[in-house]
């Protein structure tokens, strides 16, 4: 904990272990932090089947489970993570989520998870939203790795990362159980020496 002092009888104390999340803007999207205010579509969302498809979340039924799950991974002013919502700049429509988690700050090191609406896939907004997330995450948090787990037969998100030049560092086997069957998990990573030669393709 540190101290800023406003005047004699004023300190505020910040916690310098909490990472706040970010408002970062692309030419499409604005990715910000989210609140109690947005609970409806985190039932809408993660209420989708198709959105938990590679996920070990269980779908959302109810609000009382979107507010239980707002608090658990959502919450802002976290230590290992902070997640935003995707929004379309053109109308303010929440589309997805995307952040960083299991940030570790001596290693410079995190992971980035994101998920989309179904409405809106294909449309190049999931590679948007990571590119800004990427940038923002080398640029101003210092990160020196970065890295991505996915679902081998998860083809769109593998096809994404291979696109932003994160590589393949292996495979888990069967390391998480839904869809009534455990699963392998994929590790990308990308590092901050190796995204300073490719970032012409990281324009947002």
């Amino acid at each position: 904990m540190i101290s800023m002092e406003r005047d004699e009888d004023d300190i505020i104390m910040i916690d310098t272990d909490v990472i706040e999340g970010p408002k970062l803007e692309t030419e499409r999207l604005i990715l910000k932090s989210m609140s109690l205010a947005d609970v409806d579509f985190l039932l809408y969302h993660f209420g989708a089947e198709e959105t938990n498809w590679y996920t070990e979340y269980e779908r959302l039924k109810n609000r009382e489970e979107a507010i239980d799950f707002y608090y658990k991974f959502i919450e802002p002013g976290k230590k290992t993570y902070f997640r935003l919502v995707i929004t379309l700049k053109k109308n303010d429509t929440l589309i997805g989520t995307i952040g960083f988690f299991l940030y570790n700050r001596r290693d410079s090191s995190a992971e980035i998870g994101y998920d989309l609406s179904r409405l809106y896939w294909r449309k190049g907004i999931t590679t948007e939203a990571v590119k800004c997330l990427v940038n923002y995450g080398f640029e101003q948090m210092n990160l020196y790795r970065i890295e991505v787990t996915a679902d081998p037969e998860n083809i769109g998100s593998i096809k994404i990362l291979k696109n932003l030049a994160f590589k393949k560092e292996g495979q888990l086997k069967e390391k998480h159980y839904y869809m009534e069957k455990y699963h392998d998990e994929s590790i990308y990573s990308l590092l901050q020496r190796d995204w300073e030669k490719v970032k012409s393709i990281y324009q947002v």
